[in-house]
């Protein structure tokens, strides 16, 4: 994981200096160097979080390439999260989702 822009792009590390991960730059799933994916920005490894075993989450990883990016279904986050065997939900977009509703329904009481 790097942070980019104020948020969090994710990827899944398969080894030999390769990262699968999900962007708008790719236009969706690809496979990239570690040096492409971090953009000269630190990487954060987060480790194993899911249920299913390293291997699993690699060859998810794979099976994705070529997945099309969107930024509210099928971005980076979602993409990470399925191949972790965790739920597709984006958090970075519901917590984005929420503070657009927040300043409308603010700006609407002026």
């Amino acid at each position: 994981m790097i942070w980019y822009k104020g948020v969090r792009h994710y990827g899944v590390y398969v080894g030999g200096g390769l990262v699968i991960d999900n962007s708008k730059r790719d236009g969706g799933v690809a496979k990239v160097s570690i040096e492409t994916f971090r953009a000269g920005r630190d990487v954060k490894n987060l480790g194993h979080t899911g249920p299913l075993s390293r291997s699993e989450v690699v060859n998810r990883a794979f099976a994705q390439i070529g997945q099309k990016w969107g930024l509210i279904s099928s971005n980076c986050e979602s993409f990470y999260r399925s191949c972790q065997g965790r739920s597709e939900i984006s958090f970075q977009v519901v917590a984005g989702a929420i503070m657009a509703g927040c300043l409308v329904v603010g700006l609407s009481r002026r």
